[in-house]
C-alpha cells in the first residue's frame, strides 16, 4: 500500500505541448512561429507564450477572461485571431481556456532520485528538490523545453536534455560543466534509493510523495 506523505492541491487542465501545441500549429505558426514572431510573438514554446508580444504579456495564469490570448481567439477582443486564418472550433477554444484557467503551466519533463536529492524538469528548468519535495534551486537549463533530466549519484550535478541538446550544471553554482555521456529520465515517477518511497510529478510542477506500507 502506498501512504501519501507530501502533496499539494493540483488543479487538472490540458498539457501544452500535447493539447495546445497541435492547436497553435495549425492556426498560429504561419505568424507567430520562432523563425517569424510577428509582433514579437512566439508561441512554439511556453517561455515564449507567457512571454508575449509587443503588446506585453498576453495570458494571466487563472484567467481566461482577462487573457489577451483568449479574448483575440473568441473574438472578444480586435484584432480577431488567428487573422485571415480559419477560426478555432469550440472544442480548441475549450481546450486553450481550460489550461489558462488551470494555470497556463509548462510540462513535466522528467524526475530523478539519487541519494537524498530530486531533479525534475519543468519548462526550461532543471529544479533540484530535497526529499520532501521542496525546491531548493532552480536552474535555468538552456535546452528549450526540458525533455528529460539526470541526477549524479552524489547529488552535485543535474542536467537535462530537450530540443536534441543536453547540459549539465553545478546544483552549488548553477555553472554549466562538460559530462561524459549519460542518461537521461524522461519518466514522471521516481522511487527513493531505499525503494520505500515513490515520488511523483505532477502537472503543476509539485512532487507527491508516497510511502510503501
Amino acid at each position: 500500500m502506498l501512504r501519501w506523505l507530501f502533496a499539494v492541491t493540483v488543479l487538472a487542465g490540458q498539457g501544452f505541448e500535447r493539447d495546445l501545441q497541435p492547436i497553435f500549429r495549425t492556426h498560429c505558426y504561419g505568424c507567430h512561429a520562432a523563425a517569424v514572431k510577428m509582433g514579437s510573438l512566439d508561441v512554439e514554446t511556453h517561455e515564449g507564450l507567457m512571454r508575449g508580444g509587443n503588446q506585453g504579456p498576453i495570458i494571466v495564469p487563472g484567467k481566461a477572461g482577462e487573457s489577451r490570448l483568449y479574448l483575440t481567439l473568441t473574438g472578444a477582443l480586435e484584432p480577431f485571431m488567428p487573422m485571415g486564418g480559419k477560426r478555432l472550433g469550440l472544442s480548441e477554444l475549450e481546450i486553450v481556456k481550460r489550461w489558462i484557467e488551470a494555470g497556463a503551466r509548462p510540462d513535466p519533463g522528467g524526475l530523478v532520485w539519487r541519494g537524498r536529492v530530486m531533479a525534475a524538469g519543468w519548462g526550461g528548468e532543471i529544479r533540484v528538490l530535497d526529499e520532501t519535495g521542496r525546491v531548493v534551486r532552480k536552474i535555468s537549463a538552456h535546452v528549450g523545453t526540458v525533455r528529460g533530466v539526470w541526477l549524479s549519484a552524489d547529488g552535485r550535478l543535474a542536467g537535462a536534455s530537450g530540443g536534441g541538446v543536453a547540459r549539465v550544471y553545478e546544483v552549488a553554482t548553477g555553472i554549466e560543466v562538460k559530462a561524459s555521456e549519460i542518461e537521461f529520465e524522461a519518466g514522471l515517477v521516481a522511487l527513493s534509493p531505499d525503494g520505500r518511497r515513490r515520488a511523483v510529478l505532477a502537472e503543476d510542477g509539485s512532487v507527491r510523495i508516497y510511502e510503501h506500507e
